[in-house]
């Protein structure tokens, strides 16, 4: 097996979502939470979920995984509209 190697394929911006995150961890202290709604089917309107029948939010996941590469800690409780993220540790300025 091999890879083509491409040359000159300029690096595209990163996802708007990753901005939102930032905007929301800053604006956000310890204890407050968000709430993330469940994925919906864009074509049928139905909830999306997995194969264990557990609504999906990735909005939530993306979220807590950008708030654990900055330093901070969350919390997560699974609702009915949603699943809301709480904010318990805050991460250090410089990480």
């Amino acid at each position: 097996m091999s890879f083509t190697i491409d040359k000159g394929i300029p690096i595209p911006q990163r996802s708007k979502a990753r901005g939102l995150y930032d905007k929301t961890l800053s604006a956000m202290e310890v204890g407050d939470s968000v709430l993330f709604p469940w994925d919906k089917d864009p074509h049928n309107g139905e909830f999306l979920v997995t194969k264990k029948k557990q609504k999906i939010s990735h909005a939530a996941n993306g979220f807590m995984g950008f708030a654990y590469s900055k330093g901070c800690k969350t919390k997560s409780r699974t609702l009915e509209d949603g699943r809301r993220v709480w904010l318990i540790k805050k991460g250090e300025p410089n990480e």
